[in-house]
């Protein structure tokens, strides 16, 4: 997921669900002086996140302390609502291919699972579909290991700020992309005491190291 741009020493971490889309598009015209469109889509046959897979640690690390680092985080629950609402209602990926589709059914679980049943049920739903699973992962999986390094670390409420950080670091001006997040809108006001303390153990790790942005 790490997106590197050489030409101007700036390394951008990604987390789904978390401005990933945008930011991946900010890094694609820092790199290449091109607004990605749909025109670069049709023409390199990928979406932006291919542009940018997932690197291993030697390939990124070499750079790390040199190049200028970004994550943008986000409040956990809100997040993991946020990937129910994307990828489970809206997107259907227990629907997405018939391999995934049987396993739903012999498991005797719901495709379209209502959010008590998606918690209830959270693990058996991350066992069955590895879309699920990576993009309800916790948070330090993807940046825990390198957390206390990176340069900027911004809460997605503070996401506007990064045209600034780019203009700041590499004097390029560059607007922010507004890539919608498709799905209904889930609230954290809407879950049960129950329902939070399950989530909140799910991602303890999230929010210790999140502590200075999040309760």
């Amino acid at each position: 997921m790490t997106a590197l741009c050489h030409r101007h020493k700036f390394v951008y971490f990604p987390i789904p669900e978390n401005a990933s889309s945008s930011i991946k598009r900010v890094m694609y015209q820092l790199e290449t002086d091109r607004v990605w469109d749909q025109k670069d889509r049709n023409l390199l046959g990928v979406n932006i996140h291919a542009i940018y897979p997932t690197l291993t640690d030697y390939v990124w690390e070499r750079y790390f302390d040199t190049y200028t680092s970004l994550v943008i985080v986000r409040e956990p629950i809100s997040r993991f609502l946020a990937a129910y609402g994307n990828r489970v209602i809206h997107a259907k990926i227990s629907q997405m291919n018939d391999s995934i589709a049987l396993k739903v059914k012999r498991a005797r679980l719901s495709p379209t699972p209502d959010l008590d049943e998606f918690i209830a049920k959270f693990k058996r739903y991350k066992r069955l579909s590895n879309e699920i699973d990576f993009h309800t992962l916790p948070q330090s999986h993807f940046v825990g290991k390198f957390w206390g390094g990176i340069n900027y670390r911004l809460p997605i409420s503070h996401v506007t700020q990064v045209p600034g950080i780019i203009k700041e670091q590499t004097g390029v001006e560059i607007e922010l992309p507004h890539t919608q997040s498709d799905g209904p809108k889930f609230s954290a006001d809407q879950l049960s005491s129950q329902q939070t303390k399950i989530l909140q153990k799910v991602y303890r790790d999230d929010y210790k190291m999140f502590a200075d942005f999040f309760n």
